[in-house]
């Protein structure tokens, strides 16, 4: 493979997610690291997939530092544009199926995307997110038209290698709602997503004989960056399929022997309450990890009774960390069902806020990390003054739990509005008791 850089040894030296990928390639080549319905990729044509794909993106006249968004179900596509992403130096902005045009369009206007990247099946909100935002450039991630992800990763395309981005650059915006205000984006750096990389294979004990199930949705940081990657990179095999329907995922764990399954409880109740779970062998599953909302403790006793190989993980965190911050490991599960566990190998602190020159995209407040050596910025630009936009004109470190990419801004508005009225209500009250206090002293 040609490098395309003048200096190798630089290069060799980067931590970036596509470096990292390159690393698993270089160690893991012919073996099996993706199935997705028909489609098997070995790690060295994932490698080079990712490579084609940068070079497709390129081609279409984006620049390293512009901002893509993704707006698709689960597929292999839908991962090798994210792999084409970070090779490229392009940043990555994923956002949920389930959202409505008008939503869409906030996070294509409010990340100053350049280009919208969208299932077929999607094409109706998609072009209507475009027509409301104004972005022009436009592909699909399968049997779309001219501009397609894999069309551009079955090309041939792949065999010179790209220098890709720096450590400390951009890999991802991760928009998150919080519990108040418009969903905001948390700025991701390749160095911070590598780190909590290997934060995940030390806390979930990932392994590279590990047969994973990959059901949940790649737009979402848990199943994207603390299962999927991770397991990549430990040369583990990964069964993608593009929901996590009951059905399927108890055949696909019993006909291929799956070792390893995240979902969160309301998927494990689903699992549970199929009238075939008992009459599947699922002897093979080693590890169920769980997590994105509260396993209710007589769920988890029901499941560690009837699947008695497995070994439970509960996994909590926030999409600003990327995710994963704690793991409950199966050691203290019988001591502390409830508890979300230990730290993972990382802390954070917050070192300094400043505002980064002129650019709306660069003003926000930076959160430095201690062990994980990178920066994390949780950052909103400033709404145009023809669209303001409620809680879009916040800068803020925000340390809300909420794991979601973006919800309405309408019911998010509503809940602020409803806060305030709260809180005046309660001064309201407040100025009367002290009123009454004053005119209790001065009585004789």
């Amino acid at each position: 493979m040609v490098l395309a850089h003048d200096d190798p040894v630089r290069l060799a030296q980067r931590n970036t997610v596509g470096t990292a990928l390159r690393r698993a390639s270089a160690k893991f080549g012919s073996r099996i690291a993706l199935r997705y319905d028909e489609r098997t990729w070995a790690y060295a044509e994932l490698d080079r997939a990712a490579n084609a794909v940068a070079r497709g993106l390129l081609a279409l006249g984006l620049r390293p530092g512009d901002r893509i968004v993704a707006f698709g179900r689960n597929s292999d596509a839908y991962l090798l544009a994210w792999f084409g992403c970070v090779r490229a130096g392009l940043i990555h902005v994923p956002a949920s199926f389930a959202l409505g045009a008008a939503e869409l369009a906030y996070v294509i206007e409010q990340s100053e995307a350049r280009a919208l990247f969208f299932d077929e099946a999607l094409v109706i909100v998609a072009s209507d997110a475009a027509a409301r935002s104004g972005v022009t450039l436009r592909g699909t991630f399968v049997d779309g038209g001219e501009f397609d992800v894999l069309r551009f990763a079955q090309s041939d395309a792949g065999d010179v290698d790209l220098a890709g981005p720096r450590d400390e650059e951009l890999a991802q915006l991760l928009y998150t709602s919080g519990t108040t205000g418009a969903p905001k984006g948390a700025m991701m750096s390749h160095r911070a997503l590598v780190a909590e990389y290997a934060s995940a294979v030390m806390a979930l004990d990932f392994a590279a004989t590990d047969r994973a199930l990959a059901a949940l949705p790649l737009y979402h940081c848990a199943q994207m960056h603390v299962f999927t990657m991770p397991q990549l990179l430990v040369g583990a095999q990964t069964r993608l399929v593009r929901a996590p329907e009951p059905a399927l995922c108890l055949r696909l764990i019993e006909e291929e022997r799956i070792t390893s399954f995240f979902a969160p409880p309301t998927v494990w109740i689903s699992l549970l309450r199929r009238d075939d779970f008992d009459r599947r062998d699922l002897s093979s599953l080693e590890r169920l990890y769980y997590g994105a909302s509260i396993m209710p403790v007589p769920v988890l006793e029901e499941l560690r009774r009837r699947l008695p190989r497995a070994r439970p993980y509960n996994c909590y965190g926030q999409t600003e960390i990327a995710p994963l911050a704690t793991v409950l490991g199966p050691a203290e599960h019988d001591d502390r069902p409830a508890s979300a566990g230990r730290a993972v190998s990382m802390s954070r602190r917050v070192s300094s806020t400043e505002r980064c020159g002129t650019s709306r995209r660069a003003n926000a407040a930076r959160s430095c990390t201690a062990r994980r050596t990178s920066a994390m910025v949780i950052g909103t630009r400033r709404p145009r003054p023809s669209r303001p936009s409620p809680g879009a004109g916040s800068i803020r470190a925000t340390s809300a739990t909420a794991t979601t990419p973006a919800s309405s801004t309408s019911s998010t508005a509503s809940r602020t509005s409803s806060i305030q009225a709260a809180s005046s209500s309660r001064a309201a009250r407040s100025r009367k008791r002290s009123s009454r206090t004053r005119r209790s002293r001065r009585s004789p």
